[in-house]
Protein backbone atom coordinates (compact mmCIF):
# COMPACT_ATOMS: atom_id res chain seq x y z
CA UNK A 1 0.00 0.00 0.00
CA UNK A 2 2.66 2.59 1.30
CA UNK A 3 4.70 1.74 -1.98
CA UNK A 4 1.85 2.72 -4.59
CA UNK A 5 0.86 5.49 -2.74
CA UNK A 6 4.91 6.36 -2.89
CA UNK A 7 4.86 5.62 -6.87
CA UNK A 8 1.48 8.03 -7.05
CA UNK A 9 3.48 10.95 -5.66
CA UNK A 10 6.19 10.41 -7.34
CA UNK A 11 4.02 10.08 -10.19
CA UNK A 12 2.23 12.84 -9.25
CA UNK A 13 5.21 15.20 -8.39
CA UNK A 14 6.41 14.26 -11.92
CA UNK A 15 3.49 15.41 -13.74
CA UNK A 16 3.59 18.50 -11.38
CA UNK A 17 7.12 19.44 -12.44
CA UNK A 18 6.27 18.58 -15.73
CA UNK A 19 3.42 20.95 -15.94
CA UNK A 20 5.46 23.30 -14.43
CA UNK A 21 9.01 22.94 -16.66
CA UNK A 22 6.34 22.99 -19.76
CA UNK A 23 4.19 26.81 -18.39
CA UNK A 24 7.91 28.04 -18.29
CA UNK A 25 9.05 26.56 -21.80
CA UNK A 26 5.85 28.48 -22.81
CA UNK A 27 6.56 31.90 -21.38
CA UNK A 28 10.95 31.89 -22.33
CA UNK A 29 9.16 30.47 -25.49
CA UNK A 30 6.44 33.36 -25.94
CA UNK A 31 8.83 35.99 -25.12
CA UNK A 32 11.63 34.62 -27.58
CA UNK A 33 8.80 34.87 -30.14
CA UNK A 34 7.73 38.47 -28.94
CA UNK A 35 11.27 39.45 -29.36
CA UNK A 36 11.99 38.02 -32.71
CA UNK A 37 9.20 40.30 -33.71
CA UNK A 38 10.79 42.81 -32.67
CA UNK A 39 13.96 42.00 -34.32
CA UNK A 40 12.60 41.48 -37.13
CA UNK A 41 9.87 44.49 -37.31
CA UNK A 42 13.62 46.52 -36.32
CA UNK A 43 15.58 44.57 -39.48
CA UNK A 44 12.74 45.33 -41.84
CA UNK A 45 12.93 49.29 -40.52
CA UNK A 46 17.10 48.98 -41.57
CA UNK A 47 16.32 47.73 -44.62
CA UNK A 48 14.45 50.15 -45.34
CA UNK A 49 16.53 52.97 -44.02
CA UNK A 50 19.42 51.13 -45.67
CA UNK A 51 17.24 51.15 -49.12
CA UNK A 52 16.95 55.13 -48.71
CA UNK A 53 20.21 55.55 -47.88
CA UNK A 54 21.16 53.79 -51.12
CA UNK A 55 19.06 55.89 -53.43
CA UNK A 56 20.38 58.92 -51.51
CA UNK A 57 23.87 57.88 -52.55
CA UNK A 58 23.08 56.77 -55.88
CA UNK A 59 21.39 60.23 -56.75
CA UNK A 60 24.94 62.29 -55.02
CA UNK A 61 26.82 59.74 -57.29
CA UNK A 62 24.89 60.82 -59.74
CA UNK A 63 25.70 64.56 -58.96
CA UNK A 64 28.99 64.15 -58.33
CA UNK A 65 29.62 62.61 -61.85
CA UNK A 66 27.91 65.37 -63.37
CA UNK A 67 29.84 68.14 -61.29
CA UNK A 68 32.67 65.99 -62.34
CA UNK A 69 32.41 66.56 -65.98
CA UNK A 70 31.85 69.88 -65.20
CA UNK A 71 34.65 69.99 -63.57
CA UNK A 72 36.73 68.59 -66.62
CA UNK A 73 34.54 70.55 -69.04
CA UNK A 74 35.90 74.06 -67.16
CA UNK A 75 39.12 72.73 -66.53
CA UNK A 76 39.39 72.15 -70.50
CA UNK A 77 38.49 75.12 -71.12
CA UNK A 78 40.55 77.33 -68.54
CA UNK A 79 43.28 75.39 -70.24
CA UNK A 80 42.59 76.44 -73.42
CA UNK A 81 41.74 80.11 -72.57
CA UNK A 82 45.36 80.36 -70.67
CA UNK A 83 46.84 78.99 -73.54
CA UNK A 84 45.20 81.80 -75.73
CA UNK A 85 46.18 84.25 -73.54
CA UNK A 86 49.80 82.92 -73.01
CA UNK A 87 49.30 83.77 -77.32
CA UNK A 88 48.08 87.08 -77.04
CA UNK A 89 50.66 88.11 -74.35
CA UNK A 90 53.05 87.07 -76.38
CA UNK A 91 51.92 88.90 -79.93
CA UNK A 92 51.62 91.82 -77.58
CA UNK A 93 54.99 91.59 -75.76
CA UNK A 94 56.26 91.08 -79.34
CA UNK A 95 53.68 94.42 -80.81
CA UNK A 96 55.08 96.63 -78.31
CA UNK A 97 58.58 95.37 -78.75
CA UNK A 98 58.64 95.96 -82.25
CA UNK A 99 56.54 99.31 -81.86
CA UNK A 100 59.13 100.93 -79.70
CA UNK A 101 61.97 100.11 -81.71
CA UNK A 102 60.28 101.67 -85.08
CA UNK A 103 59.31 104.45 -82.40
CA UNK A 104 63.14 104.99 -80.57
CA UNK A 105 64.58 105.94 -83.84
CA UNK A 106 62.99 108.87 -85.46
CA UNK A 107 62.22 110.08 -81.68
CA UNK A 108 66.22 110.41 -81.24
CA UNK A 109 66.66 111.91 -84.42
CA UNK A 110 64.26 114.62 -82.97
CA UNK A 111 66.10 114.75 -79.89
CA UNK A 112 69.53 115.50 -81.41
CA UNK A 113 67.19 118.03 -83.44
CA UNK A 114 65.86 120.00 -80.75
CA UNK A 115 69.26 120.14 -78.88
CA UNK A 116 70.78 121.54 -81.89
CA UNK A 117 68.14 124.24 -82.31
CA UNK A 118 68.38 125.08 -78.34
CA UNK A 119 72.34 125.18 -78.57
CA UNK A 120 72.24 127.91 -81.46
CA UNK A 121 74.04 125.50 -83.82
CA UNK A 122 71.68 126.75 -86.77
CA UNK A 123 70.91 130.25 -85.37
CA UNK A 124 70.17 131.97 -82.62
CA UNK A 125 65.80 131.71 -80.88
CA UNK A 126 64.71 134.44 -79.15
CA UNK A 127 62.85 133.80 -75.74
CA UNK A 128 59.70 132.49 -76.83
CA UNK A 129 60.96 130.28 -79.55
CA UNK A 130 63.29 129.17 -76.78
CA UNK A 131 60.58 128.04 -74.65
CA UNK A 132 58.68 125.86 -77.82
CA UNK A 133 62.17 124.04 -78.04
CA UNK A 134 62.93 123.86 -74.52
CA UNK A 135 58.97 122.18 -74.09
CA UNK A 136 59.29 119.95 -77.23
CA UNK A 137 62.65 118.58 -75.85
CA UNK A 138 61.38 117.34 -72.59
CA UNK A 139 58.43 115.85 -74.27
CA UNK A 140 60.22 113.86 -76.48
CA UNK A 141 62.70 112.75 -73.26
CA UNK A 142 59.14 111.72 -71.91
CA UNK A 143 58.72 109.45 -75.15
CA UNK A 144 62.13 108.07 -74.67
CA UNK A 145 61.41 107.04 -71.43
CA UNK A 146 58.50 105.91 -71.82
CA UNK A 147 59.52 103.58 -74.69
CA UNK A 148 62.37 102.69 -73.25
CA UNK A 149 60.12 101.20 -69.70
CA UNK A 150 57.66 99.63 -72.36
CA UNK A 151 61.17 97.69 -73.93
CA UNK A 152 62.31 96.60 -70.74
CA UNK A 153 59.31 95.84 -69.41
CA UNK A 154 58.91 93.26 -72.86
CA UNK A 155 62.53 92.28 -72.52
CA UNK A 156 61.28 91.03 -68.85
CA UNK A 157 58.36 89.25 -69.85
CA UNK A 158 59.90 87.68 -72.65
CA UNK A 159 62.75 86.31 -70.44
CA UNK A 160 65.25 88.85 -72.67
CA UNK A 161 66.51 91.33 -70.07
CA UNK A 162 69.88 89.86 -70.02
CA UNK A 163 72.19 90.40 -66.94
CA UNK A 164 75.77 91.08 -66.72
CA UNK A 165 76.99 90.37 -63.37
CA UNK A 166 80.48 91.53 -62.02
CA UNK A 167 81.84 92.11 -59.15
CA UNK A 168 81.98 96.17 -58.39
CA UNK A 169 81.24 98.60 -55.23
CA UNK A 170 77.65 99.84 -55.15
CA UNK A 171 79.06 103.53 -54.20
CA UNK A 172 80.40 104.77 -57.73
CA UNK A 173 77.05 103.89 -58.91
CA UNK A 174 75.36 105.66 -55.95
CA UNK A 175 77.60 108.49 -56.48
CA UNK A 176 76.81 108.53 -60.74
CA UNK A 177 72.52 108.62 -59.86
CA UNK A 178 73.31 111.24 -57.66
CA UNK A 179 75.14 113.13 -60.37
CA UNK A 180 72.87 112.66 -62.99
CA UNK A 181 69.69 113.95 -60.65
CA UNK A 182 71.66 117.13 -58.58
CA UNK A 183 70.79 119.55 -61.15
CA UNK A 184 67.11 118.70 -61.53
CA UNK A 185 66.73 118.46 -58.00
CA UNK A 186 68.26 121.36 -57.15
CA UNK A 187 65.51 123.35 -59.74
CA UNK A 188 63.00 121.87 -58.19
CA UNK A 189 64.55 123.25 -54.73
CA UNK A 190 65.15 119.67 -53.27
CA UNK A 191 67.99 118.65 -51.32
CA UNK A 192 69.21 115.79 -52.41
CA UNK A 193 71.77 114.24 -49.85
CA UNK A 194 74.27 110.69 -50.71
CA UNK A 195 74.97 109.34 -47.17
CA UNK A 196 77.66 106.61 -47.44
CA UNK A 197 79.47 104.52 -44.06
CA UNK A 198 82.97 105.35 -43.24
CA UNK A 199 83.78 101.92 -44.00
CA UNK A 200 83.87 100.69 -47.43
CA UNK A 201 81.44 98.68 -48.88
CA UNK A 202 82.11 95.04 -49.64
CA UNK A 203 81.98 94.30 -53.76
CA UNK A 204 78.85 92.92 -55.12
CA UNK A 205 78.05 90.64 -58.08
CA UNK A 206 76.23 93.32 -59.59
CA UNK A 207 74.91 94.36 -63.29
CA UNK A 208 76.14 97.64 -62.86
CA UNK A 209 74.07 99.25 -65.78
CA UNK A 210 70.29 97.35 -64.69
CA UNK A 211 70.96 98.94 -60.63
CA UNK A 212 71.87 102.06 -62.41
CA UNK A 213 67.77 101.63 -63.96
CA UNK A 214 66.79 101.08 -60.31
CA UNK A 215 68.91 104.01 -58.77
CA UNK A 216 67.81 106.17 -61.29
CA UNK A 217 63.69 104.93 -61.27
CA UNK A 218 63.70 105.70 -56.94
CA UNK A 219 65.50 108.79 -57.40
CA UNK A 220 63.32 109.54 -59.92
CA UNK A 221 60.61 109.40 -58.50
CA UNK A 222 61.42 110.29 -55.20
CA UNK A 223 62.27 114.16 -57.08
CA UNK A 224 58.63 114.03 -59.07
CA UNK A 225 56.69 113.59 -55.85
CA UNK A 226 58.62 115.81 -53.23
CA UNK A 227 57.22 119.31 -53.36
CA UNK A 228 60.03 122.16 -53.17
CA UNK A 229 61.64 122.53 -50.27
CA UNK A 230 61.75 119.01 -49.37
CA UNK A 231 64.91 116.08 -49.03
CA UNK A 232 65.81 113.63 -50.33
CA UNK A 233 68.62 111.03 -48.35
CA UNK A 234 69.85 108.02 -50.39
CA UNK A 235 72.18 105.90 -47.82
CA UNK A 236 73.98 103.05 -47.53
CA UNK A 237 74.65 100.52 -45.13
CA UNK A 238 75.95 97.01 -44.21
CA UNK A 239 73.51 95.38 -42.12
CA UNK A 240 74.73 91.61 -41.37
CA UNK A 241 74.96 89.45 -44.44
CA UNK A 242 73.38 92.31 -46.71
CA UNK A 243 74.32 95.47 -48.56
CA UNK A 244 71.23 97.77 -48.10
CA UNK A 245 70.62 101.05 -50.20
CA UNK A 246 67.56 103.63 -48.55
CA UNK A 247 65.91 106.43 -50.66
CA UNK A 248 64.00 108.29 -48.75
CA UNK A 249 61.48 111.09 -49.17
CA UNK A 250 59.67 113.72 -47.71
CA UNK A 251 56.81 113.76 -50.35
CA UNK A 252 53.27 112.83 -51.11
CA UNK A 253 53.46 109.35 -50.25
CA UNK A 254 51.19 106.08 -51.11
CA UNK A 255 47.73 105.78 -50.39
CA UNK A 256 47.29 103.21 -47.12
CA UNK A 257 44.52 101.19 -49.83
CA UNK A 258 47.22 101.47 -52.62
CA UNK A 259 49.88 100.26 -50.95
CA UNK A 260 49.69 96.40 -52.46
CA UNK A 261 49.59 97.57 -55.90
CA UNK A 262 53.01 99.48 -56.08
CA UNK A 263 55.20 97.17 -57.69
CA UNK A 264 52.61 96.22 -60.75
CA UNK A 265 52.19 97.22 -63.71
CA UNK A 266 51.67 100.66 -65.26
CA UNK A 267 50.81 101.54 -61.22
CA UNK A 268 50.07 104.96 -60.68
CA UNK A 269 48.41 106.39 -57.41
CA UNK A 270 45.96 108.86 -57.17
CA UNK A 271 47.75 111.14 -55.75
CA UNK A 272 51.07 110.77 -57.91
CA UNK A 273 48.44 111.28 -60.94
CA UNK A 274 47.31 114.81 -59.67
CA UNK A 275 50.96 115.73 -58.60
CA UNK A 276 52.75 115.14 -61.47
CA UNK A 277 50.57 113.68 -64.74
CA UNK A 278 53.54 112.38 -66.65
CA UNK A 279 54.93 108.68 -65.76
CA UNK A 280 54.35 105.06 -67.60
CA UNK A 281 53.74 103.11 -63.97
CA UNK A 282 56.46 100.90 -65.25
CA UNK A 283 59.67 101.89 -63.31
CA UNK A 284 59.13 100.38 -59.85
CA UNK A 285 57.83 97.59 -61.78
CA UNK A 286 60.96 96.99 -63.63
CA UNK A 287 63.29 97.86 -60.85
CA UNK A 288 61.51 95.21 -58.61
CA UNK A 289 62.46 92.66 -61.36
CA UNK A 290 65.93 93.93 -61.42
CA UNK A 291 66.95 93.70 -57.87
CA UNK A 292 64.71 89.97 -57.84
CA UNK A 293 67.64 89.02 -60.16
CA UNK A 294 70.45 90.34 -57.89
CA UNK A 295 68.78 87.51 -55.14
CA UNK A 296 67.95 90.98 -53.00
CA UNK A 297 64.45 92.40 -51.90
CA UNK A 298 62.64 95.98 -52.67
CA UNK A 299 60.22 97.01 -50.07
CA UNK A 300 58.92 100.22 -49.12
CA UNK A 301 57.27 101.88 -46.13
CA UNK A 302 55.61 105.06 -46.74
CA UNK A 303 52.44 107.64 -45.23
CA UNK A 304 50.37 109.87 -47.51
CA UNK A 305 51.46 113.31 -47.25
CA UNK A 306 54.54 112.58 -45.46
CA UNK A 307 57.05 110.56 -48.00
CA UNK A 308 58.03 107.32 -48.44
CA UNK A 309 61.49 105.03 -48.15
CA UNK A 310 62.31 102.52 -50.68
CA UNK A 311 64.34 99.80 -49.38
CA UNK A 312 66.75 97.84 -51.93
CA UNK A 313 68.33 94.85 -49.69
CA UNK A 314 71.55 92.87 -51.57
CA UNK A 315 73.22 89.95 -50.54
CA UNK A 316 77.01 89.60 -50.27
CA UNK A 317 78.65 87.27 -52.90
CA UNK A 318 79.06 84.30 -49.87
CA UNK A 319 75.47 84.47 -49.33
CA UNK A 320 74.53 83.20 -53.06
Amino acid sequence: MNSFVILGTIALAGIVFAFIFTQGARKQLLNLQKKNVRFEKLLLQKERELAQANGILKERSKESNEVARVLVRRDLELTETNERLRELDSVKSEFVSVAAHQLRTPLTGIKWTLNALLTGEVGTLDKDQKKLVTDGLAATYRLIELINDLLDTARIEEGRFGFNFKMLSLAPILKQSIVNYAVIAKKKGIQLILKLPEAKLPLLKLDAEKIGIVLDNLIDNAIKYTIPGGKITVRATLQKEHVVLEVEDTGIGVPKEQVHRVFTKFFRAVNAQLAETSGTGLGLYVSHNIVEHHRGTLSFTSSEGKGSTFVVSLPLVNQR
